[in-house]
C-alpha cells in the first residue's frame, strides 16, 4: 500500500510516514485553531509532490481556498518563486482539484459521484481532503449522534473502495477550551467518529500560544502507533502554513 505523506515532517514521523489507501483521519479542534490550515497545506504539498489531490470545501468558498493556497506558495511575496513552484509541480505530474460544496447539501454519495467522475475522466484522485465532515449530511435523516457516525462510516468505506486516504476534521466540545491537551473524548457530537477513524489528531493551543502562533498536535488515536506522540509546530499566517517548531516528540501524556 502506498502511504501518502502530509509533508509536515513531525506529523509524518508520528504516523509512520503518512496515511495509506483505505484510511480515514481527522483533525479535531475548536473553531479557528487551524484545522483548515492543516488540511489545505497537506493537500497543496501532495499536489506539489506529484499526486492528484482534491480538496472539498464546505465552509469557505473556492476563491478563499485558492487565495490561501496562493499564499502558501508565495504568490504575492515571491512571484518568481511562485512560478517556479508551479512549474515544478507540473513537472512532478501533480494535479489539484478544488470542489466548492458550500452552497449544496453534500453527502457521502456526493463524494462517491465526484470520485467516480474524476476516475472516468482519467484523472483518478490519489488523496482527498474534506473541509470538513461535520458539515456533511448522511442523506438518511438520522438524529445527530448517528448521523455523524454514519458519515464517517461511509467515508471510510469510500476510502477503501477507491483505495485512497481521506483526511477531514471535526469540532471539539465546548469544554475542551479549558484543556491543555484535547483527547478523543473531546470530539463533538458523536464518539462514533473516534471509533471509526483510523487516525485522530487533536490541535491544542493556550491563550499565550495564540499570541505567538504556536500549536501542539496530539496523536490521540492511530491504528499503527503505540503511545500518543505530541508534536510542536508554529503557524505562519503570512504564508498560511504550519512549520516544525522543534524536534520534540513526547511519547506519553504528561510529558
Amino acid at each position: 500500500a502506498k502511504t501518502i505523506p502530509t509533508y509536515i515532517k513531525p506529523l509524518d514521523d508520528a504516523i509512520e510516514g503518512g496515511l495509506s489507501p483505505g484510511q480515514l483521519a481527522s483533525f479535531v479542534g475548536w473553531p479557528g485553531i487551524g484545522k483548515t490550515l492543516l488540511l489545505h497545506q497537506a493537500g497543496a504539498m501532495a499536489y506539489f509532490h506529484g499526486y492528484h489531490a482534491a480538496i472539498v470545501t464546505l465552509e469557505i468558498s473556492k476563491e478563499d481556498a485558492c487565495r490561501r493556497l496562493d499564499m502558501l506558495f508565495g504568490r504575492w511575496k515571491s512571484p518568481d518563486k511562485y512560478q517556479q513552484l508551479k512549474q515544478k509541480a507540473k513537472e512532478n505530474g501533480g494535479k489539484l482539484t478544488i470542489l466548492d460544496a458550500t452552497d449544496d447539501i453534500f453527502t457521502p454519495g456526493s463524494v462517491r459521484a465526484f470520485l467516480e467522475s474524476q476516475r472516468r475522466r482519467g484523472r483518478a484522485i490519489d488523496v482527498l481532503f474534506i473541509d470538513y465532515a461535520d458539515l456533511m449530511d448522511s442523506g438518511r435523516n438520522l438524529e445527530d449522534y448517528n448521523e455523524l457516525g454514519e458519515i464517517y462510516r461511509q467515508l471510510r468505506r469510500l476510502a477503501n473502495k477507491f483505495a485512497i486516504p481521506i483526511w477531514t476534521a471535526s469540532q471539539a466540545v465546548r469544554g475542551a477550551f479549558n484543556k491543555r491537551w484535547i483527547g478523543m473524548g473531546d470530539i463533538a457530537d458523536s464518539f462514533k467518529k473516534a471509533r471509526i477513524a483510523d487516525v485522530i489528531i487533536t490541535i491544542n493551543q493556550t491563550e499565550e500560544e495564540q499570541e505567538t502562533g504556536d500549536i501542539r498536535l496530539y496523536v490521540a488515536k492511530s491504528r499503527r502507533n503505540k503511545g500518543h506522540p505530541k508534536l510542536f509546530l508554529s503557524t505562519d499566517m503570512d504564508r498560511m502554513c504550519v512549520l516544525p517548531k522543534r524536534d520534540n516528540i513526547v511519547q506519553q501524556p504528561g510529558g
